[in-house]
Formats: structure tokens, C-alpha cells, sequence
């Protein structure tokens, strides 16, 4: 009895969409590193989303996707260190700074902002160096 080869039959660890999600995990957080290694230079994380763009290759949403997972990786020590200042005993903001922790929030929102959209706009970059530079 013959076997025809023609199709390939994948197994349940090679669905080529969980591979391509690891890949961008793996390269987003790569990136994410990148840009908390550079983070005393401004745009830091522009450099992160880049470098995570142009490991993930592909499309433009691709290079998104990545740069958004680096944005998020950038994001866990600030993130962090604000949970620590506001919920730590000794540390949290009394009650009657209700309006200094407001301007903090916003503070903590428009940081998150930046942090996340110019690392969706270093991944699409990444893509670009990746697809137009590339020998």
C-alpha cells in the first residue's frame, strides 16, 4: 500500500500558526530587552520595536505585532515600580495627594502611550530595513 507524500500532515506541535505566534513572542520580547537595555537614550523604544521587527520579518502587521510585544516587555519594570510606590506600606501615596496621584495616572497613561506606540511604529520599521535593505 502507497502512501501519497503530496500533502504534508502536521502533527499538533507543527500548526504553523502557533509557530509563527512563538516567533513573535520570542522576537517581541527580544526586543523589548533591547529597548530596556537602551532605555537612556530617548527613543529607546523605537529601537526595541525595530529590532524586534526585523527578527519577525513578514508584513507590516507582523512587524506591529512584535513591536507590541516588545512595548509590553518594555513596560513591566515601570509598571512595577509604580505598583510598588502606590500599593507598598510606607510608600503609598496618602489619601488627601488624591489629586497628585491623578496627575500621576495620567502621567503613567500617556508613558504607557508613548511607550507602546512608538514601539508598533519600530516594528513596522524593523519590517522595512528588513525587506528594502536587506542583501
Amino acid at each position: 500500500m502507497s502512501v501519497s507524500t503530496d500533502v504534508p500532515v502536521l502533527s499538533g506541535g507543527d500548526d504553523p500558526s502557533t509557530h509563527r505566534q512563538s516567533n513573535t513572542l520570542r522576537n517581541g520580547l527580544l526586543g523589548g530587552v533591547v529597548g530596556l537595555v537602551l532605555s537612556f537614550l530617548p527613543f529607546s523604544t523605537v529601537l526595541g520595536g525595530t529590532a524586534a521587527g526585523y527578527l519577525e520579518g513578514g508584513t507590516a502587521g507582523d512587524g506591529a505585532a512584535a513591536g507590541l510585544v516588545a512595548g509590553l516587555t518594555a513596560l513591566v519594570p515601570p509598571a512595577v515600580a509604580a505598583v510598588a510606590v502606590f500599593l507598598l506600606p510606607g510608600l503609598a501615596v496618602p489619601l488627601p495627594a488624591a489629586p497628585l496621584a491623578t496627575v500621576a495616572g495620567v502621567a503613567l497613561f500617556v508613558a504607557t502611550v508613548y511607550v507602546l506606540g512608538f514601539s508598533v511604529v519600530g516594528g513596522v520599521l524593523g519590517v522595512y530595513v528588513r525587506t528594502h535593505f536587506r542583501d
